[in-house]
Order: structure tokens, then sequence, then C-alpha cells
């Protein structure tokens, strides 16, 4: 609101280039969370050190060539936007934002140490302090009238403080690390890449189709269609980033299995934690569906409820309705990108991931003129479809040595029916209550989530699965 359709529109095509930087981890990143937690499991950890040390010096180079391309597209802003004024604006921001990305690359290594060792009471505390931080230092700037540079300055400031502590923390965690030349190790060198080769197709492809969509939006339409599939987007990243940070430990957790060569045990946790992303998705992804309307109607001024909730492809009320949908499929397959990552499996889900990367490109591009926003959604939500319901399930079906058919029957179907009742007597419910207040919205929230969380326990849990539940709780209590 604070900084306007054109402006919201810049800062969301500076985040886009910027989030194109991930492509100099060359998916070393997650070869090297793979490794070190497979030697933690086996109890080696000077090997897992090894490849902490041999990852650094490679994500050194990154750095280097961070910066370099920072310097180089700032330059081409000045050169090829003709307003001065909006071309300083927009250099400035881009050496803040991709300066810190820069600066930040070596310490990539230590990303993963915290989940390697299955840390995350300290990731997520670090995660809540962060987040609320960036947010209440963005209200402030905005209101005391400041612009794009001061966005800049403010998530790199946090980003770099964030990262500082978060290496401290790693260390202190899994104590002193060599550093030194002499312990680089060629061998461990070509492990990573042959890794890393297939994650990096997978990343270059998740951020071609979670990435390319505004390009597309600004190029066929203007920029100033950005803001609504920006803000309908928000909304639904916002609940997927939930829903990934509940169940991201299972990567590590299920490479430490493989390395201490337990089966069983990636079965039994992989069904069971399938079964908590069905339950927290469809919650979450039904609570945005049904909350959406008399949000937005309370979160965005009237110029833009008048030019964006009118009847047609460009409602974003629409827009956020297809992006549930499209979220569903990606939230409840969560899992199954872990065990594909957590045990060597990556190159399926690169194969998969380019063709739903692909697919998503080429049908956006054919819908939009047609269905304007719409067909963006529609183009996204067809392969989402697709590859989330039969492509990558069959991944998980080779590993677990089930087919597709009772993969569905037996743990997507019942997994999603149980939170889906509840959510369908939630949506009737909220007709008669919701109004477009925060207060309202909020307190109609806490009371769905109360009732939800003892239903989907009792009901949706076995009591085996509950105990489980109730000694972790008592673990933390301690």
């Amino acid at each position: 609101d604070k900084l306007g359709a054109r402006l919201y529109g810049v800062w969301v095509i500076i985040g886009t280039i910027t989030g194109y930087y991930g492509l100099l981890d060359l998916g070393l990143s997650s070869a090297l969370g793979r490794f070190v937690s497979r030697y933690l499991g086996r109890g080696d950890k000077d090997e897992a050190n090894g490849y902490i040390t041999s990852a650094f010096y490679i994500f050194c180079a990154g750095g280097v060539i961070a910066f370099i391309v920072t310097a180089l597209a700032a330059f081409l802003c000045r050169v090829m936007i003709t307003d001065p004024q909006d071309a300083e604006m927009f250099s400035y921001a881009l050496l803040i934002a991709g300066g810190a990305l820069a600066i930040a690359f070596p310490t990539r290594c230590f990303g993963g140490i915290l989940t390697a060792h299955l840390r995350f009471d300290i990731l997520s505390a670090m995660n809540v302090v962060f987040v609320l931080l960036r947010a209440g230092l963005t209200v402030i700037v905005l209101l005391a009238g400041k612009k794009i540079v001061a966005l800049a300055l403010i998530a790199a400031g946090i980003n770099l403080t964030r990262i500082a502590v978060s290496v401290l923390l790693a260390l202190r965690v899994h104590g002193a690390i060599n550093l030194s030349w002499s312990v680089v190790d060629k061998s461990r060198i070509v492990k990573l890449f042959k890794y890393a080769s297939f994650s990096f197709i997978a990343q270059i492809t998740d951020m071609l189709r979670l990435n390319v969509a505004p390009l597309i939006i600004g190029g066929f339409m203007g920029a100033v269609f950005v803001t609504p599939y920006h803000a309908a987007l928000k909304l639904r990243q916002e609940i997927m980033k939930l829903c990934a940070a509940i169940l991201s430990m299972m990567t590590p957790v299920f490479s430490q299995q493989e390395g201490k060569g337990e089966h069983a045990s990636i079965k039994w946790s992989y069904f069971f934690v399938y079964k908590i992303s069905c339950y927290i998705g469809t919650f979450m992804l039904a609570m945005l569906a049904i909350f959406a309307h008399d949000f937005i109607y309370r979160w965005q001024k009237p110029d833009f409820i008048q030019t964006w909730t009118a009847p047609g492809n460009n409602n974003v009320i629409m827009l956020i309705y297809l992006g549930v949908m499209i979220a569903f499929f990606a939230v409840i397959q969560g899992p199954t990108v872990n065990l594909l990552y957590g045990t060597s499996r990556n190159k399926f889900y690169a194969i998969v991931n380019g063709i739903q990367a692909v697919g998503t490109v080429v049908l956006s591009i054919v819908l939009i003129r047609p269905m304007g926003l719409a067909g963006v959604l529609v183009g996204q939500l067809v392969f989402s479809f697709l590859v989330k319901f039969f492509l990558l399930p069959l991944g998980a079906c080779k590993a677990l040595e089930i087919s597709l058919l009772e993969y569905h029957l037996k743990h997507t179907l019942p997994n999603v029916l149980k939170p889906a009742v509840f959510m369908a007597l939630v949506a009737v419910a909220a007709q008669r209550v919701l109004e477009p207040n925060y207060v309202n919205l909020f307190l109609s929230a806490l009371v769905a989530t109360g009732l939800f969380a003892p239903y989907i326990f009792y009901v949706g849990f076995t009591k085996a699965e509950r105990g489980k539940f109730l000694q972790a709780a008592k673990l933390v209590r301690e």
C-alpha cells in the first residue's frame, strides 16, 4: 500500500532477479547436507568435516562471481532504464541486495550443519526472531515514507545478521572445523558435484517454475499487473513456507537412516510424515481459501479493492483460490522431495521437476493472452496436478516398494478426507461469523485451529502415533 502498484512491482522484480543468484549454488548446498547427515549418522565426524571444508572454497568462488554479476547488473540498469531517478533507485537497490548475497555466499557451507544435527529447535527460534524483526523494521520504514532502497538495506542487514548468528550457533553445536586448504580432498569434491549436478538441474527448474511468472506478466501485461498476482502469491507462499518449516527436517533424517541402513525406519517415517503433511496442508490451505475474501478487503486499500476484485480473469480472490489448489499438491508432496534428496534419488526429482517447469512456462504464456492473470495460474495448476499427483509419487513408490494405486488409496485419500470433512464445517460456520477486520479474523482463525488440533489428534492418528507425539512433547519440556 505504501509503495504503490508501480514501485511494488519494481520491488518484486528486484526480488525475482536476485532470486536467480541461487543458481551459483550449483546444487552444492543440498549435496553437502546429504553427505554431512549421512556421515554423522555413521558416526564419522572427520569425514563430515572434510566435506564442509571442501565446499567452503567452492562457495568462496561463487561469492566472487556473485559480486561481479551484481556490479554488471547495476551498470546495465543505469544504461537500459531511461528515467534517471528510476535507474539510480533500481541500481542502488540491486547493489545492496546482490552485494549482501555475495558476502554471505561462502557461509553456505555452514547452512546445513544445524539441520544435519537435527537442531530444529534452534532453527525455528531463529526463524521466528528474524521474521518478526524484518517485518517490524519494514513497517517502520514504510510508515516513515521510505522506499525501495531502504527496504533493500533492511533485507540485506537482516540477512547478514541472521547468517552471522547461524554460523556461530552451527560451530557451537558441531564443534571446530578446520578450513585449511590442506583438508580439501578431490574425491569429496567429485562426489559433491556428482550429487549436486541433479540438484542444480532441479534448482534451475524450481526457479524457472516459481520465479518466471512475474516476468511473464510484466512482459505481456505490464508491471502494474504483477501487484495483484504477487498479493495472491504472497499469501499462499507464506502458508507453504510454514508447512515446509514444519516438515523440512526429514531430509537429514532420511539421510541418517539410510547411512545406518535402517530401510524399515525410512518407510515408517515417510508415511507418518506424509500423513502429517496431508493434514497440515489441507487445514492451512483451506483456511486461506475460507479467509481470503475478508482478509483481502481488510488488508488492501479501497483503490486496490475496486481495481482487482472486479469480476474477470484478474480478480485477486479468484487468483488466491487457484493458488490454493496449486499449493495443495506441492505441500502434501513435501515428504516425497525430502525422501528423494535424502536417499540420493534427486535425479528423478530433477527430471519430473523439469517437466513441470517447462510445461508451466509454456502453458502460462499460451493462456495469459486469452485469460489474463488467471491463465498464468491455470498453467501452473495443470502441471502441478500432473506432476505432484502422478509423476512425483512414483519416485516414493519405487523407493518404498508399493504401487501408485495403493499409495493414493491407502494413504493420500484417507489423509486428505479426514481434515477436509472438518474444514467443510468450518467453511459453513465462517459464512455466518467472518468480517473484514483483523480482530474477527484472528479470533476466528484461533477458534478453528483450537478445534482442529484435538480433532485431528484423535481422529487422524493411531494410539501408538499419539504416544510418539506425547513422548516428543515430554522431551521438549525436559
